[in-house]
Formats: structure tokens, C-alpha cells, sequence
């Protein structure tokens, strides 16, 4: 019988990459936390037409990469390819904001039909904050702070801040009109897709991949010129701001992001370890979504971590993954098996935090503790017939290979310490 074979674009996770994952994972949680981020949980779908008017009709995600489908209801229901559109959906489905501010933050699989390569997948992950009542300026450099201890708590050398300003509605509708007009002796040799979004945004083809526009782009208008003078001031307080917190930037006026949601300050971290992927995290100000998806205008603003590529950056040995507190309980005579399984549980009750694997089997010792060896466990604990007479069990450390022989009392107390 043919096997059969997982989905282009959608890995397997298991073994050592598992603690990789929990161990970033953490540290993004409780950086979050301390800043006063709580974790929200996001369905993982929605309908489609959430995504059509957030993200926007004309980027590439609703164009060509959502996972979309027509259910026996015939509603069009989409498997979420981005989280932010799901936060603003639920805080006004569920007035989260009456009242109050709200600061959240998830860990979440995400899918587009994109072509699988190295840092994009089908099925990826991202780690997202949003910000929901918080007019601009505070809090998007308070959030380039959190970044900042993120690569910090991960010992990720700095990614490169690229940051960029897109006015208000009035103020784009007069830069894509400049663009129009830029673009339109170009315009016969576009390819369909960019000739749409001429038309239709042509703010998406400043950040186009093709060589031609690319270099178009080079003497394109920027956007700066387009700002209105609050605008201006709005920004330059965001870049005092990050001057006075020593956080090292770059101005991008082609900046513009994939998503059709952002306004006012956006940016984009990328990094030198990614490779052709080099885009490690992504943000800005979304402040007209809300009242895009049918409620009132709120002040927001977020970003996201590609967590395939930020754990990528992460120079952590396996052996640092391997040894934790882990036991590998040692079993020698097959009648003690159903005994060790009370001991086993006695000092899970005592030590919490330490895992405890028993093998339930019995087999030659030198055999058993190479298994415990390359299990990447920290201690083994034989237990045979001389143990259970004397109360006295042999521990022993699986990096250093000393033992020592302890009762159960010091056991606990010494794997407490640990």
C-alpha cells in the first residue's frame, strides 16, 4: 500500500525542534507580559470577506494565497492567513473595547498557497501584538522597546529597523494620485497584475520584486512630500523618540507594507541571517480598520514575527535543548516495575518542574542508560532489588557520569535544588 506523504509547505515538528519552539515561544510570552500584553486565542477561520476588506483586494494574500472554500452553508469561509483582521473582528463582536484599552498578543499558525521555500511555508507561525485605544506616538516606540528586549531575551544580534510614515486617508489619496501619474509612461509595459494595481493601489507597486519596477522605483515620489503638517510633527516626535532610546533606524519612503490596512508610522525589521527571506517582523498603525470592518475608528496599532524565520536566528546548542530536568528512571527487575511506578509519582508530586520518564521495561543496564544518554536526559536513576530492600537509589548524572547514592528524601531534595 502507497504511504502516505505530508503536504508540500506544511512541516512536521517533533523531537529537539518541540523545545526549540516552547523555549521561544516563552520567552516571547512573558516579554508580552511584561509589558501588559495578555494572550488572546484566534479561530482558525473566518469568513473571507473579513480578509477582503482588511487586508485589501488587490495585495497578494486575497488575490492569490488564501485557503478559501465555499461551506454547505455556501458562505465563502477562509483559513486565516494574518491575525490582526481576527483581533479587530473580535473585539467588536464582543465590545472588548467598551470602556477600556485592550493590549493583546497570540501565537498562531497561519496559511497562504504560496510556492514553499526556505522561510516561507503553507502552514507558518507568527507571533503578533496589537494595541487597540492607544493614540499614536507612545506606544509604537514602546513597542519597538518590546522588540528590542525580544532580541535581547533570544540573543538575536539586532535585526535592521527600516521605519517609514503613510498619512491619513486624504494624504494617501493625494500620494497615489502622484503615483498615477508617475507610473502612467511605464505603465504599457506593466504586467497585468501591476497594471491592476495602478489602478486600483499603486501604492503595492513600490514594494513590487520586479526588476524593472524596481528600478522605476528608485526616482518614484515619496510619500513624505505628501504629509500634512501634523503628520510631519506626528512623525518627527515618533523619530526623537526612538533617538532618545538609543534605537538605531532607517528611513525607507518605499516602505509601504503588503497590507492595505496600515496608516501613519510602519516599519520593517530584516536581517543579514534570513537570506533572501530577510524580513524577520513587520508593523505599524492601522488606525481606519475598525471602522473599515463596521465599527467605531479606534486608535491601533501591532506587528508580527515570522516565528519560522525568527527561530531560525536563534543560536542555541542542542545540547542547552537537551538537558533540563529530566530523569530517566532505570528500571532493573521486571516485579519492581508496578513499584517504581509509585516512586515515579511520589517524586513528580514533590518536584514539579522535573520530568520524569520511567521505561517501563527492564533490559541490561549498560543498554538502558545509553538510551537515557541520547534520550538527552540529565540523571538516570537505576532501580533494582539491592534499591528497594535498602531504600538507597543510584543516581547518576548523565554529562558529568558521577553517582551518588541517596534515599528517596535526598533524592527529592537534590532534584529540587536542580
Amino acid at each position: 500500500m502507497k504511504k502516505i506523504q505530508g503536504i508540500r509547505g506544511f512541516s512536521d515538528t517533533f523531537g529537539l525542534d518541540v523545545n526549540l519552539w516552547q523555549y521561544v515561544e516563552s520567552a516571547l510570552s512573558s516579554v508580552s507580559e511584561q509589558y501588559g500584553y495578555g494572550e488572546i486565542r484566534l479561530p482558525y477561520l473566518e469568513q473571507s470577506e473579513l480578509f477582503q476588506r482588511s487586508v485589501g483586494v488587490t495585495s497578494d494574500i486575497v488575490q492569490k494565497e488564501m485557503y478559501s472554500f465555499v461551506d454547505k452553508n455556501d458562505h465563502s469561509v477562509s483559513l486565516r492567513p494574518e491575525g490582526t483582521a481576527s483581533c479587530v473582528r473580535i473585539c467588536i463582536e464582543h465590545n472588548l473595547l467598551y470602556g477600556s484599552n485592550q493590549k493583546f498578543f497570540y501565537l498562531a499558525p497561519m496559511f497562504r498557497r504560496e510556492r514553499p521555500q526556505k522561510g516561507r511555508l503553507r502552514q507558518f507561525h507568527q507571533f503578533g501584538i496589537e494595541a487597540f485605544g492607544y493614540p499614536e506616538g507612545w506606544i509604537d516606540v514602546e513597542q519597538q522597546l518590546l522588540l528590542n528586549r525580544i532580541w535581547d531575551a533570544l540573543s538575536i544580534p539586532r535585526p535592521i529597523l527600516h521605519i517609514n510614515y503613510l498619512g491619513n486617508a486624504e494624504t494617501r489619496k493625494s500620494y497615489k494620485s502622484a503615483l498615477q501619474s508617475f507610473y502612467e509612461p511605464y505603465a504599457k509595459d506593466f504586467d497585468p497584475l501591476s497594471q491592476d494595481r495602478l489602478v486600483k493601489n499603486p501604492l503595492r507597486l513600490l514594494d513590487s520584486k520586479d526588476p524593472v519596477l524596481v528600478d522605476i522605483n528608485q526616482s518614484a515620489p515619496a510619500i513624505i512630500d505628501h504629509l500634512s503638517m501634523e503628520e510631519k510633527g506626528q512623525y518627527e516626535l515618533i523619530l526623537q523618540q526612538l533617538s532618545d532610546h538609543n534605537i538605531d533606524f532607517h528611513q525607507n519612503h518605499a516602505l509601504v507594507r503588503g497590507l492595505d490596512y496600515y496608516s501613519g508610522f510602519i516599519y520593517e525589521y530584516t536581517s543579514e541571517l534570513l537570506g533572501a527571506q530577510s524580513s524577520v517582523c513587520g508593523g505599524g498603525r492601522y488606525d481606519q480598520l475598525f471602522d473599515q470592518l463596521g465599527g467605531q475608528a479606534v486608535s491601533a496599532t501591532g506587528f508580527s514575527i515570522g516565528l519560522e524565520r525568527l527561530l531560525s536566528m536563534v543560536d542555541i546548542s542542542r545540547q542547552a535543548l537537551q538537558y533540563g530536568n529530566t530523569v530517566n528512571w532505570i528500571n532493573l527487575e521486571p516485579e519492581l516495575i508496578s513499584k517504581s511506578m509509585f516512586l515515579c509519582d511520589k517524586i513528580r508530586s514533590a518536584c514539579s518542574h522535573v520530568r520524569i520518564e520511567n521505561t517501563l521495561s527492564v533490559g541490561k543496564a549498560s543498554n538502558m542508560l545509553k538510551k537515557a544518554e541520547k534520550s538527552g536526559a540529565q540523571y538516570a536513576i537505576l532501580f533494582g532489588r539491592d534499591e528497594y530492600t535498602t531504600g538507597i537509589f543510584t543516581l547518576k548524572n548523565l554529562q558529568t557520569r558521577e553517582q551518588e547514592q541517596l534515599s528517596i528524601t535526598d533524592l527529592i531534595s537534590k532534584l529540587n535544588k536542580e
